[in-house]
């Protein structure tokens, strides 16, 4: 009961762990994109009210127009806001299922673990 209870109590702490990589995937994500979207916006100072700088649609619109544009100085930055909004979403749901699932199996792996302790060795 013990053993069982330990190796839980391991795989619920490397899920929290995963929560945790989840959270600075996050912030690194959302960096990206506050970037990137200041680069947009010095590139289109006039549209400022036109283009969604969040929109999928107005991204991709905006990537071909700068794959075309050889005088653009980050053709690459509404691509890469689109990846990092998909990188997002992504460490969202390990941050979601890291805590849940690493708290739940911490839980029952300490609930093992006193259990294993507080039994009484059977007499032969």
């Amino acid at each position: 009961m013990k053993a069982l209870g330990v190796i839980l109590l391991v795989l619920g702490l490397g899920g929290v762990g995963l929560g945790v990589y989840g959270m600075m995937e996050i912030s690194a994500a959302d960096a990206t994109i506050a970037e990137n979207t200041e680069h947009l916006e010095k590139m289109f100072p006039n549209a400022k009210g036109d283009i969604d700088f969040t929109s999928i649609e107005d991204l991709v619109a905006i990537d071909r127009f700068l794959k075309n544009e050889p005088l653009a100085e980050h053709p690459d930055a509404a691509w890469d806001i689109l990846n990092a909004m998909g990188d997002r979403q992504d460490a969202e749901n390990m941050q979601l299922y890291g805590f849940a699932g690493g708290g739940g199996l911490a839980f029952v792996g300490v609930s093992f673990l006193v259990l294993g302790i507080r039994k009484k060795p059977a007499e032969a």
